[in-house]
């Protein structure tokens, strides 16, 4: 007998004195898709400055392809945080900030509250676990590669595409300390770095108008002791054309970059300049952009809040001799530095635009630096605490490396030989005026018997483009003496 065919799954039938059972194949299941992943812009830039500053005028040595780090960042899409996972961001910061709340420090942060971070052997583990194409858990979105000279910041942002569901934006920028001067092709050489990371969420219904309405900086340190360093960033994000719902950058950074890397970073260093060159410095300040600043000017009084206030006024206003002071001084010369601009800034006499404060910020900074570093000085930041007061007064102590690197970058050679600076300090009127006052001093310094002192004041010069041309540091003392005729020549004429 021939049965019919049935899509049931099982089939019970009966003949004379037999019960029989009898099954059928059912379809097998499609296995389910692998996840989609969410439209993003992706982009890297690189600009002269910190992540903070932002690109400054000066274009920094892109030097060769040994010279500077490679950063490669993977973006991945998965639609939950990876269980190995479980420190916050949070944990790992020295500073968060608002960038466009009109509340500089947070009591709390919102946006980075929940991001997570995985350093090290961990991250080798999600490395190999992201690496191929989908699966249901995760999607790949783009892997982008860097070259990280000194004093150079790459950024790399990863962008929503624009619509009616919410929009957010990252930008993740890791710096090359500028106070780092030592080789990273030789081994073992340490190389400090800045990494931070900055989410903007846009929840507003335009689809024309898109304006980001909140975002936060979260700010890390990082050191490259042996060659390589690998972190990751979990960062919670929603979007609306995937399931998604984690944004992870798994960020690698080793030693040498590639020559194409390089030659991006070289074009996009010049873009950046040129593009800084054209925006106004500084401007006026009005309504409530002032009462962000005076928030953080209050805040200066509170010594839990005083070094993130600094550097975000100093970041606001391109005050970078406060800003990088800031950073690197101990407790003592931070307080003695705010309770000098809280001062100054007190005065009704002061007008309330972005230059006044910018120059209040980093005439202060620089006269503390300077006068900290004076023969016999007592300051803060240079006195142990087994010192005596009399032996304090007595002695010169040496400012503190960190600090006199700063001094050294701004000043030049000048910065080197303690009393040069203390007239600069004292009689200088406005930012014009001090880099004129320095530039006068490092052209002296190329007259000077010591041939590191002259290649020292050179590349101070050279840095800014105010070098005279034909000039070699160490070359014959009557080929140098030429060039300084030539170039004088041209600048009477």
């Amino acid at each position: 007998m021939t049965l019919p065919s049935f899509r049931y799954k099982h089939l019970l039938f009966f003949l004379p004195g037999v019960w029989l059972l009898a099954g059928c194949q059912s379809q097998p299941k499609a296995p389910p898709p692998p996840l989609a992943a969410p439209a993003l812009f992706t982009q890297i830039n690189h600009y002269t400055g910190t992540p903070l500053s932002g690109p400054r005028i000066a274009v920094a040595d892109a030097g060769l392809p040994g010279d500077a780090l490679n950063v490669s960042l993977k973006w991945i899409a998965s639609t939950t945080p990876p269980p190995s996972v479980g420190q916050t961001l949070a944990s790992q910061c020295r500073l968060i900030i608002a960038g466009q709340s009109g509340a500089p420090m947070l009591a709390s942060p919102d946006l980075t509250k929940n991001v997570l971070f995985a350093q090290g052997s961990a991250v080798l583990l999600l490395q190999a676990e992201f690496d191929g194409p989908a699966t249901t858990d995760f999607a790949p979105v783009a892997t982008l590669d860097g070259a990280l000279p000194a004093n150079v910041t790459a950024a790399f942002a990863a962008a929503t595409t624009v619509g009616p569901a919410p929009r957010n934006r990252v930008v993740i920028r890791v710096a090359r300390s500028p106070e780092v001067t030592t080789s990273p092709a030789k081994p073992g050489a340490a190389q400090a770095l800045e990494i931070a990371v900055e989410i903007a969420q846009d929840n507003s219904t335009s689809t024309t108008q898109p304006s980001i309405a909140r975002s936060e900086t979260a700010v890390f340190d990082r050191s490259l002791a042996h060659g390589e360093d690998n972190i990751a960033i979990v960062i919670p994000m929603t979007f609306s054309d995937s399931p998604a719902r984690v944004l992870i950058a798994l960020i690698n950074i080793t030693q040498s970059s590639t020559a194409a890397s390089l030659a991006q970073c070289h074009a996009d260093l010049e873009a950046a300049a040129e593009a800084a060159a054209k925006q106004p410095s500084v401007g006026a300040v009005e309504g409530s952009a002032w009462s962000g600043y005076d928030s953080a000017l209050q805040a200066l009084w509170q010594p839990a809040d005083r070094r993130a206030a600094l550097v975000f006024l100093a970041a606001q206003t391109s005050a970078h001799i406060c800003e990088d002071t800031a950073l690197v001084a101990d407790d003592p010369t931070l307080e003695k530095l705010a309770n000098t601009i809280s001062q100054q800034a007190a005065d009704s006499s002061e007008p309330h635009t972005a230059a006044a404060l910018s120059w209040l910020l980093d005439h202060a900074a620089f006269e503390l630096l300077v006068l900290s570093d004076a023969p016999g000085n007592n300051s803060p930041g240079n006195t142990s605490p087994g010192n005596n007061a009399a032996g304090a007064a007595a002695a010169s102590v040496p400012l503190a490396p960190e600090l006199k690197g700063v001094l050294t970058i701004y000043a030049g050679e000048p910065a080197r030989h303690s009393g040069s600076l203390d007239d600069i300090a004292k009689q200088a009127t406005s930012r014009q005026d001090l880099e004129n006052r320095l530039t006068a001093e490092n052209l002296v310094f190329l007259t000077d018997a010591s041939p590191a002192s002259r290649v020292r004041a050179f590349d101070w010069l050279k840095a800014r483009g105010l070098a005279p041309a034909g000039f070699d540091p160490l070359g014959p003392g009557k080929q140098r003496r030429e060039a300084l005729d030539r170039s004088l020549a041209a600048g009477t004429n």
